[in-house]
Parts: C-alpha cells; sequence; structure tokens
C-alpha cells in the first residue's frame, strides 16, 4: 500500500501536521492490514487451532497475525479497501486506500521486457486490441466501487472524490483511446447505476460526486472523457 508516487506524496501530506484525533496514517494502515489478515485466516476452511479455551484461541490467533504481518504475507485482491481517518488534512476526513492494479505475473513481467528490447531494436510491436482488464477482473473492480459507495451510504459521507481512471499514468500511456474510454465508461456507468438504484437510502450521503481526471489524460481520450461526465451529470434525482 502507498507505493506508488500518489501514495507516497499522500504519506508526505499526513506526517507534515500533527495528527490529533487519530492515529498515524501508518499505525491505521497496520491494523487494517492485520484485520484483514485475521478476517483472512478465520475464513480458511483449513486454518485451525487446536484449543477450545477462548483466551488461548484469542492470544495463539494474534501471534499468528503478528507474524503473518511481520512477513508482509497479506493477499490483497482487486477491489479491496481500507480506509482511514485524518483530521489533519484540508478538506479530506475520509481517505479509501483501494487495489485497483493487480500484480504482474512473471508471463507478463516478460512480455514488458520483451516489447523493451523489441523498441530498442525499432521493431514496432504489434498493439493489443483488448480491454484494460479481463471481464472478471473489471467486475472485481466494479464490485469494489460499489462497496466503496455503500459505505459513503451507510455513514453519511456527503462527499466524494473519484479518480475517474482509477489506474497509476504509467499503466494506461501505452493503450489506445478506445480501451481508455472503455474503462472509464464502465467506471462512470457503475456509480450512475448504484445511485439510481440506491436514491431513497442515500439520504444526506453523497450530495456531491467529484470525478477526477489525471493531468496525464489529454487529447482524444480527454475530450471524450469530458463528454462522458456531462452526459452522467445528472445522477442524482
Amino acid at each position: 500500500m502507498l507505493q506508488n508516487e500518489v501514495g507516497q506524496e499522500f504519506d508526505r501530506a499526513c506526517n507534515s501536521t500533527k495528527e490529533l484525533h487519530f492515529d498515524t496514517l501508518n499505525d491505521q494502515i497496520a491494523e487494517a492490514k492485520k484485520i484483514l489478515i485475521r478476517q483472512n485466516l478465520e475464513n480458511d476452511e483449513n486454518f485451525t487451532i487446536d484449543t477450545d479455551d477462548d483466551d488461548e484461541y484469542e492470544r495463539r490467533l494474534s501471534s499468528i497475525v503478528d507474524a503473518v504481518h511481520q512477513r508482509n504475507e497479506l493477499e490483497l485482491n482487486l477491489g479491496d479497501f481500507v480506509v482511514t481517518r485524518h483530521s489533519n488534512l484540508d478538506h479530506v476526513h475520509l481517505v479509501f486506500h483501494f487495489v485497483c492494479e493487480r500484480l504482474a505475473s512473471k508471463a507478463e513481467t516478460a512480455l514488458k521486457a520483451s516489447k523493451s528490447f523489441a523498441d530498442s531494436e525499432k521493431v514496432e510491436p504489434k498493439k493489443e486490441q483488448r480491454n484494460l482488464f479481463s471481464a472478471d477482473e473489471m467486475a472485481k473492480l466494479t464490485d469494489g466501487l460499489r462497496n466503496v459507495l455503500q459505505v459513503c451510504t451507510e455513514y453519511d459521507v456527503t462527499q466524494l472524490s473519484v479518480p475517474v481512471v482509477f489506474l497509476n499514468a504509467d499503466s494506461f500511456a501505452d493503450k489506445e483511446d478506445s480501451q481508455l474510454v472503455r474503462h472509464m465508461e464502465t467506471l462512470l456507468k457503475t456509480v450512475r447505476t448504484y445511485l439510481l438504484q440506491n436514491t431513497r437510502s442515500l439520504r444526506k450521503a453523497l450530495k456531491t460526486l467529484q470525478f477526477i481526471i489525471p493531468k496525464h489524460v489529454g487529447g482524444g481520450e480527454g475530450e471524450t472523457l469530458k463528454k462522458l461526465l456531462k452526459t452522467a451529470s445528472a445522477f442524482k434525482s
């Protein structure tokens, strides 16, 4: 978590002034990781602790959770997120740390290396004509986005800023405009559908939605995105 450029900038912003009301960012992230590790262990059918004593069970489980956390073995999937709270940031009180990119497999890493070699040899690699994510991956991404909106609804979060691309700049820099537009359109439709289906339950929540366009998006896809946002502007009646 917080390993990309945006995450590092956010980490610096959180640590630039004293947090008076909540734990530090790092402490909140660490505690959230331990909660997720515990949930993963308890949901694993093969995981058992051989004791009938509740206190002993908790002691052993806590010890295992700490060990897994120390080894940094927590596995997060697309669409998973952690929420942190802040009192020392301007106009920001909650932050959803959302897993929006999968780790590259060895095969994909090899493919990138191959493409880099082809570029150095001035050989034009064949462009892939596919979506940024597979159907299964996109389903996880949109499910996670709906879960974020659900948390906002349950806790009356009045304003939410959404990065409409949901990717780091280097992840879409070499993609076709049409791929990027389809990706953004799917995420916008997810938000629109959720709001239309939950109009009555929203009450005070999500009065304002801000869609953030990355500075790296420009040209044709930038104009197309602006048109998409205009057509999707009437989210909530």
